[in-house]
């Protein structure tokens, strides 16, 4: 009775029985129809990019929305903290900060994606001298370069404020834009809030109760272009021209007071004079000793030009080259210095005398062998004269101009740029007066750049705040021991930035940053900066967070609540004004650690710091020194602020040149988006094609962006949204019950076991943080695992065969297992794509959830690794390219239209040929589908066949000939496979699928 209620399927589309078809096979109207009753793909899932309508509900859905959900419904103690190094508040993103942050994002992602909680706050630097600089020139715009200049320092100060913010909040927008997960308006920070710069001000505290902080006068590097000191951290060298000279200082014999060491010198018929050489002539006015390397060899040279001048013995010839050495003079330096023999400057009138002192610094390598001495313009100078109680003037403002501290006899040069109209003047009057041995202006070197200005940078004694690095630094060196770097080359790069510091100057004569809590004395300007008045300061502004760095920047205000209650009990009238110097911004974003307090107790604060190359000698540098600093012996083994740092390369252009305004070549992030070049219309790239692009890449060096990548990637995302369509239009009618492994056919378990690789393979590179890996293995899967192959196979099953039937729910079964793998390991790459994917996904793969990550990283079943299946089809997969290459053959002869439109003969050389017969007699049944040919055959054609193409494939045991011919049977309307037993007439599958 049942039977009889049942509709044929003939019948709905048309066609009242098999056996009365009054059209040809091959009429266009029986396919259309037969075409009817296939499954045929069907989704409303739209592969092509996201329209802008939909952007924002993806970007809000995917960003902060599930940053909030794994906030709240991951456990606390999987959680993985990735602390954000703050970008600079200061203009646009460029592509250095889409890789930065979307690098950062992937880790996340793929963290929760393994069901892990993200603990990631972004953040932003916002003081320093860039900003400042914007700020005034609105303001100069604004109101003019003369009203600008009168603002008073709140005013600035404010002006600073407002710029900084407001590009922090176009940033904000940008990374939104970038698909970041994160919680940009509701959990941030900035370096500029008040409880931000408190958290700082106590690290300086917990430092300088440590005895790390001192204000000293001693030379440090200065810009005479951004007006303030300079740390090492925020040099680069460069090489520039200088003026190199080689200047002779003549020598008293009347100061020794040994003549004995001097071994026959102050002997000679003529008088000696000693020579240096110097890169910095304008430099010399400063001059207060020579130094000699105390186990350098010194003779004297009689030269034609110049008398007898003494020079290091290696570097005689190349000062005065073919000049006569005098034999009966060898010194070392320590005998000269300790000889007490004295120099007198040419520069200066009057008989003031100058010492030669010994200086291990000193080498016979280049120069003269002997080294003029300014204490204010060298480290090493001042160290060494220091230990001597010798000190000197520092007669350069700052503005690099010459000032009267310069001996009265060079007053003339006051009011003069040192390095230029100065040095001029200097070189000038040292030959007049017949003290130039020899000069090049054009001498090639490297020299210290301030990094933000790009000009070169002079070293003068200034007083300023520094923190000693030295007594931290071994401390800081065994900490780094226990961090990961990837790649490893960071680890040497860091530790060797570390051992060369010794100490670091952290205040700066600039408006914009965060006060350096002192006071000084009015009536003799002696600094008061102890625990109590730190303390103190740092009170006050925790009680008026709004106002109180207001107040202390205002110079008009006179109150002396600034200085504590015990020191005015102490010293009773005396009146304290409040410093201005601000601290480096190295040391502000260095204290960023402090976000993560509420890790205390952990071996690292956080798990991962990711940033530049060039963040060695600045974040992370400045983040493990202040870090070391806050602890102490007590504490146990010292432990950085990290335990994992990644570092990445430049984006370059795609010549390899660094990206500038100057070269034209500056691509930015929202260009790769919206219309990279040769990319058109609906192919453009888009947020997740911009994300692609960076983790393709081999972050670990320089990146060169070229049109041709962006291109090819173009192709990557569609090939992506194609096949995620091609499995969810498949998967229509299955509700993801899985078929029993021993039911599948071969070709279904070689999918799995491809899919059991790639998942094993995928996930382990997700640890190493090599995503252009798992880029790479995932085209590799898509193209040649599945388009290539197992698509291609099983497209006939899983449209012709019967819904019900095991065949084709066994092909629904791997799609659903490989679309579970595919949101798992693109939604951390592309989650933009995925989600839009994943609202279209059948119900047992979303579990009622509303994103991919909810549901996690899903458990691939080990019983899909099957080598033994794989190292057989291998030969398999060897044999179907030699099928593939024969039909390709007839293709370009125009017998062969449609693979399905042939049957293949393989032909096995008897002497080697069981091990491969027993294979194919093994899967058989499968070979048709497999090669996509209507039937295949063992052995070779009969010779009377309209055509054959063959080819030859090499195995390990013998060659195996492939054969292609036309087929015997008849095209089937419905399935097109050449196995209907007449015209006109279905093949036995789809008759049976049918009736």
């Amino acid at each position: 009775m049942a039977m009889l209620g049942r509709v044929s399927p003939w019948k709905r589309v048309g066609l009242t029985s098999r056996t009365v078809l009054q059209r040809r096979w091959n009429s266009e109207d029986v396919y259309k129809k037969f075409g009817k009753t296939l499954a045929l793909p069907k989704t409303p899932y739209d592969a092509r990019p996201p329209k802008e309508s939909e952007l924002q509900d993806l970007l809000q859905s995917t960003g902060v929305d599930l940053y909030e959900w794994q906030s709240k419904s991951l456990p606390k103690d999987t959680e993985m903290v990735f602390h954000d190094g703050p970008p600079y508040a200061n203009g646009g993103l460029h592509m250095g900060h889409a890789l930065n942050k979307i690098l950062k994002d992937i880790i996340n992602r793929q963290n929760l994606m393994r069901g892990r909680r993200v603990n990631y706050i972004p953040g932003w630097d916002c003081h320093g001298l860039p900003i400042e600089l914007a700020a005034m020139a609105n303001a100069t715009k604004k109101m003019g370069k003369r009203k600008a200049s009168q603002l008073s320092l709140l005013e600035r100060r404010q002006l600073c404020r407002d710029t900084a913010l407001q590009v922090a909040e176009q940033q904000k927008d940008s990374f939104k834009n970038l698909a970041i997960m994160a919680d940009f308006d509701g959990n941030s920070y900035k370096t500029l809030t008040p409880d931000y710069v408190i958290r700082q001000l106590k690290v300086f505290r917990e430092m300088m109760r440590h005895g790390l902080i001192s204000r000293q006068n001693r030379p440090v590097y200065w810009s005479v272009e951004s007006q303030t000191a300079l740390a090492e951290s925020e040099l680069q060298y460069e090489m520039k021209n200088s003026t190199a000279i080689v200047v002779k200082y003549p020598l008293d014999f009347k100061t020794a007071s040994d003549l004995s060491k001097l071994k026959g010198l102050c002997e000679l018929e003529e008088p000696v004079s000693v020579v240096i050489w110097t890169t910095t002539p304008w430099t010399l006015p400063a001059n207060t000793a020579i130094a000699v390397g105390p186990h350098i060899e010194y003779v004297v040279v009689k030269s034609a030009h110049h008398g007898n001048v003494l020079v290091a013995r290696d570097l005689a010839e190349s000062v005065f080259p073919g000049e006569p050495i005098v034999d009966s003079v060898s010194l070392l330096g320590s005998e000269i210095a300790d000889s007490g023999i004295m120099y007198k400057c040419p520069l200066r009138e009057g008989d003031e005398r100058y010492r030669i002192l010994s200086g291990p610094h000193v080498t016979a390598t280049s120069g003269t062998g002997l080294v003029h001495s300014a204490p204010a313009h060298g480290m090493e100078d001042y160290l060494m004269c220091k230990q001597h109680g010798i000190s000197g003037p520092s007669p350069l403002n700052d503005h690099g101009q010459y000032t009267d501290e310069l001996a009265p006899s060079l007053h003339s040069l006051v009011g003069l740029d040192a390095r230029s109209e100065g040095q001029e003047q200097i070189i000038q009057t040292l030959q007049e007066r017949g003290a130039v041995v020899s000069l090049d202006p054009n001498y090639s070197h490297s020299v210290p750049f301030d990094w933000r200005s790009k000009t070169p940078v002079l070293v003068r004694s200034t007083p300023q705040f520094f923190a000693n690095i030295s007594n931290i630094k071994s401390r800081a060196l065994t900490a780094l021991e226990d961090v990961n770097f990837l790649p490893d080359t960071g680890r040497n790069r860091l530790r060797s930035f570390t051992e060369s510091r010794t100490e670091w100057c952290i205040s700066r004569q600039r408006v914009w940053g965060v006060p350096i809590p002192a006071l000084y004395r009015v009536d003799n300007d002696k600094v008061l900066m102890d625990d109590d008045s730190v303390s103190h300061i740092i009170s006050i502004l925790e009680n008026d967070p709004d106002n109180g760095l207001k107040k202390w920047f205002d110079v008009e205000d006179t109150s002396v609540e600034w200085v504590s209650p015990s020191r005015r009990e102490k010293e009773p009238g005396t009146v304290y004004r409040r410093g201005i110097e601000t601290m480096d911004v190295w040391f502000d974003s260095g204290t960023s650690w402090t976000m993560l307090e509420a890790r205390q107790g952990h071996d690292h604060l956080a798990d991962y710091y990711l940033e530049g190359s060039d963040q060695h000698r600045g974040w992370f540098q400045s983040s493990l020194l202040t870090k070391i600093a806050c602890s102490s012996e007590a504490d146990g083994r010292p432990a950085a602020p990290y335990k994992n740092i990644v570092t990445h390369g430049m984006v370059l252009d795609q010549h390899g040149r660094k990206m500038s305004k100057s070269l034209g070549n500056v691509v930015l992030p929202d260009d790769v988006k919206n219309e990279p070049k040769g990319i058109k219309g609906k192919d453009k790239l888009g947020i997740d094609g911009l994300r692609m692009w960076c983790a393709q890449a081999d972050y670990s060096t320089d990146i060169s962006l070229s049109p041709v990548t962006l291109t090819q990637l173009s192709a990557v995302m569609k090939k992506i949204r194609l096949t995620f369509k091609f499995l969810l239009g498949n998967l229509q009618g299955y509700d993801g019950t899985p078929v029993p492994y021993q039911e599948l056919q071969a070709v279904d378990k070689k999918a799995l076991h491809d899919l059991y690789e790639l998942d094993t393979y995928v996930k382990t590179k997700y640890d190493e943080l090599s995503f252009n890996r798992v880029v790479q293995a995932l085209q590799n899967h898509m193209n040649n695992d599945l388009s290539a192959f197992y698509f291609d196979i099983v497209k006939d099953r899983v449209y012709a065969d019967s819904p019900e039937g095991v065949s084709r729910r066994a092909v629904q079964y791997v799609f659903g297992e490989v679309l579970k793998v595919y949101f798992a390991i693109l939604s951390p790459l592309i989650p933009l794509t995925t989600q839009k994917a994943w609202a279209h996904a059948p119900e047992f793969i979303k579990q009622g959830t509303s994103s991919p990550f909810m549901v996690g990283w899903p458990s691939v079943n080990p019983d899909w690794n099957n080598p033994q299946l794989c190292e057989e089809f291998k030969a398999i997969e060897t044999l179907r390219t030699g099928v593939l290459d024969a039909m390709e053959k007839g293709r370009g002869d125009k017998n062969v239209r449609s693979s399905l439109g042939t049957e293949v003969y393989v032909h096995i050389p008897e002497a080697n040929g069981d091990g491969m017969t027993r294979l194919l007699e093994k899967y058989w049944s499968e070979l048709p589908a497999i090669f996509i040919t209507s039937d295949v055959h063992l052995g070779s054609p009969a010779g009377n066949q309209e055509w054959i193409y063959s080819s030859e494939v090499e195995t390990d045991s013998s060659t195996i000939t492939v054969s292609v011919v036309p087929p015997t049977q008849h095209k089937c309307p419905r399935c097109w496979q050449f196995t209907a037993p007449a015209v006109e007439t279905l093949c036995g599958r789809c008759d049976k699928v049918l009736t």
